[in-house]
This record gives C-alpha cells, structure tokens and sequence, in this order.
C-alpha cells in the first residue's frame, strides 16, 4: 500500500524470535516480551454459499463442488475432533451446525484446499511462538459452522504437527486415520459457545438488533445514492447468474441482492481455476465473450460489497454491537495477565471466526489501511491508493493477531503494548500514527471504552 507515513514501523519481526532489544527514546536498550495471544482468523476456503446456477444446472455443479471438499459423512471432522474435539453449547442452534445441517450439501463446505490454508497457518504460528507448548495457555474457539470448527482444527493441527512446512495437500492424499493414531498432540478442546455468550458473529446471535441498526443505515440518504449506482451492475450481473434475484438481501437497500452471494460467484470460481461462465447455462458455455464479461464485472461486484459494509462499520453503534463484547473480553484478559506477572502459562487463545468479523475488527482498532483520507490527513499520512482502501475485503483464512507485548527498560517501570498483525504484516492503526509509537495497553483499554459507549440498546 503505498503510502507516506509520519514515521517509520517497525518490520515484522522474525518468526524465531519472541524476545529482542532495540534501542528506544534515548535509552540503551529494552527488553520486549510476547505475553499474551489472541489470533482471529477467517475459514479457509469454502464453496459458495448458494446455488446461483439455472435449476437445471445445479446437479452438475453441485457435483463438481463435492469434488472439492472431504465426505459429506464428515469422516474427516470426526477422525480431527480425536484430537481436537469440539464441545458445541446446546443452546446454539440446538447443537447443530448453522452451516452443514441445514440441508445444503455441497454449499457452504470449507474445500481441501480451506483445511490447507489453515494448516499452514497453524505451522507459521509455531514457528512464530516458539516453545508455546510450555509457555502458552491454549483455548480455542469458533463460531457455529462446521467450516469455521474445522478450520480451527486444520490450524491446531499445523501448530503442533511434526510435519515438514507446506505439505502439500496434508488432508486429502494421506491416511488420516493413520496419521490421527500415531499423533501424540495433545488434545485442545474447540469450544462453540452459548448463543448469548458468543461475540464471534453479532449478525448470526443478534439478528433483530443487527437488521435495526443495518436498516438505519441503509434507510440514509447517503447510502441510498451509493447503492443505487449498483443498480444497472445488478441487471448485468443478474443477465448471467439468474438465482441472484432471488437471494434478495436480508438487508435491503435500493440495489437489493445479496452481495455476500455475488461475490461469491466470482471468488470461488477463481479458486478453483474454473471459468466464471461454468455452469451458469448451455448458451454461456464456452462463450468467451460471456467470460470476458464476467471478468469485468468481478472487481465492482466485490468493491460494492465492500462498500456496503464499510458504510456500516463506519457506524458508532453497528460497530459496537459488532466487536464491543470481543474487545472487552480481550481488554479484561489482558487486564488479568498484567496483573499475575507469576503465572506459569500465557493467554494464547484461537478465534475461528468470518470475513465480517475480521473486517469489523479492523474497522475497530481503527487500521490505517480502512481509514478516510481525512483520518489519514488528520495524522499526517498521505493517501495515494484510497481505491484499495475502499475495496478491500478479507480473503479466506485471514488472520489478525492481537499481541500484548511487556517492554522492560532500564530505571523505567515497565510499559504494556499492543502489536496488530494481518496476514504477517505489521498493521498501524490511527492511534498509533496519532502518537508516533505502537498503541499501549491504556490506549486499547480507552478505544474499547469509547466503542462501548455507542453501544445500542436492544
């Protein structure tokens, strides 16, 4: 991203190392230590949500999506839960899966290529953290989907897994079962929790207050006039994907699809490798000018996505229905570490979680690459590449670690920051731009405490 920064950040640094010194406002040298964890990262790679295909084509693609993901008798997931079981509160969806028991096979279902994705993940992050099998204490959570729960176990798996870095295809070629029995991992229980207790994904465990708050934005004239200019890409798009008008937006607004499902579309085509005429009907099939079509609408399809929900994360009180709860709960944990310098182990907690929550997160801690160019401005950043700010959406497994970092300096007392990393890049937020430096542990207690303050009533 190419922008002009007041100062310098720091580069990431190397995955071997959890302690360093580095020079620092006119002192010699300070210590840094990682003391606490917590990585949110989006499922892997899925198939799409919903048949958009013709009726009479959804057998045949139904089909070739089957090919993409394990046994629809989730053998896979159980020979996983032996070493990472899953303990789902029965007051959420009744214990069943939102996703894989709702009658939708092969839609929706994270692809061998998703349980890849994750596990890689997983092996970076030991490398990253070494030693954490002594230092960390491990929890693991996930909202209720059978992609997202799975994905969590792929990433476990790679954390502790003997295997050489970038195996390929660790899932779908080898004898799990085998591989399952002579594992001396130990067992990390996922757990889905309570509806009412869950903070993952605010748009499945509070649908009333989120279509409220979403529908007081749309209602805007502002956002009016945006979603309106997406009206004639509607009508093309919906010339090739015929089941788009039918998936109308839980939402609404003037453009009135679900947007969610057309990009979609376009996303899971190009993970596979497979044309974006493929499947949709007869008369498209090897139709290059169809394709070519297709190919340009792809971009806007996917940045008027982002759009919408950059209108609606930009609100006080969406925002803080979104990621208030999480951030509190991590707030109080990171509190609670501070407070025992003594204990043995350190919060290394795991939230397998959406690509909503992941942006809401970032539109959270108020990261440079989602802010206005006036916020930008306001802290003397110059914005080159504001397009790529308002079209940016996360891919899948994207991962966000939020690190408590102690930092011990001579004849000072010892200070608490907080390090924001995305997909292996060092992210800046606002508040640290703000103040030239890293946001301390103050400055993330004070932006949670200003989030909660917006939060709605129900």
């Amino acid at each position: 991203m190419s922008i002009v920064p007041v100062r310098l950040c720091s580069r990431l640094r190397s995955y071997h190392s959890i302690l360093h010194l580095s020079s620092v406002r006119g002192f010699s040298s300070r210590k840094e230590e990682v003391i606490g964890v917590w990585i949110f990262h989006r499922h892997g790679d899925r198939t799409p949500g919903r048949p958009l295909v013709a009726d009479n084509c959804i057998k045949e693609e139904s089909a070739f999506w089957e090919t993409k993901i394990p046994p629809l008798d989730r053998t896979h997931y159980n020979l996983l839960s032996k070493k990472f079981p899953v303990k789902i509160h029965p007051n959420n969806n009744g214990g069943k899966f939102l996703d894989a028991d709702s009658g939708r096979q092969p839609y929706g279902f994270l692809t061998w290529k998703g349980m890849q994705q994750l596990y890689e993940i997983g092996q970076k992050l030991s490398e990253r953290y070494a030693l954490f099998r002594d230092k960390w204490h491990i929890q693991a959570f996930s909202t209720n989907y059978l992609r997202t729960v799975m994905s969590s176990q792929c990433l476990l798996d790679g954390m502790f897994s003997s295997v050489a870095k970038h195996h390929e295809s660790q899932y779908e070629t080898r004898d799990l079962e085998s591989y399952i029995k002579s594992s001396s991992d130990p067992s990390i229980e996922i757990v889905v929790r309570d509806a009412k207790d869950e903070t993952l994904n605010t748009f499945d465990t509070s649908p009333i207050l989120m279509k409220r708050l979403v529908r007081n934005i749309i209602d805007s004239p502002n956002f009016i006039n945006h979603d309106t200019k997406a009206v004639l890409l509607v009508a093309r798009l919906s010339n090739y994907i015929p089941a788009l008008i039918k998936l109308r937006s839980p939402y609404g607004g003037p453009s009135g699809i679900n947007w969610i499902h057309a990009a979609d579309h376009f996303i899971c085509r190009h993970s596979h490798g497979i044309p974006l005429t493929r499947f949709l009907s007869s008369d498209f099939e090897k139709d290059s000018e169809a394709e070519r079509t297709l190919q340009a609408m792809k971009h806007a399809t996917i940045s008027h996505l982002a759009s919408r929900f950059r209108y609606w994360y930009q609100s006080p009180s969406l925002i803080a229905a979104m990621v208030g709860p999480l951030f509190s709960d991590v707030n109080a944990q990171m509190g609670q570490t501070i407070n025992t310098p003594n204990s043995s182990r350190k919060p290394f907690n795991v939230y397998s979680c959406h690509d909503v929550t992941i942006l809401a997160l970032l539109y959270g801690i108020g990261a440079d690459m989602l802010a206005t160019p006036n916020e930008l401005k306001d802290v003397g950043v110059q914005d080159f590449e504001n397009e790529k700010r308002l079209r940016y959406w996360p891919g899948y497994a994207s991962t966000l670690i939020l690190e408590l970092i102690k930092v011990e300096t001579v004849d000072r007392e010892d200070e608490f920051l907080i390090k924001f990393i995305l997909d292996e890049q060092n992210i800046r937020t606002i508040t640290g731009l703000r103040k030239g430096e890293d946001m301390r542990l103050s400055d993330f207690d004070e932006l949670v405490h200003r989030i909660n303050q917006a939060y709605p009533h129900q």
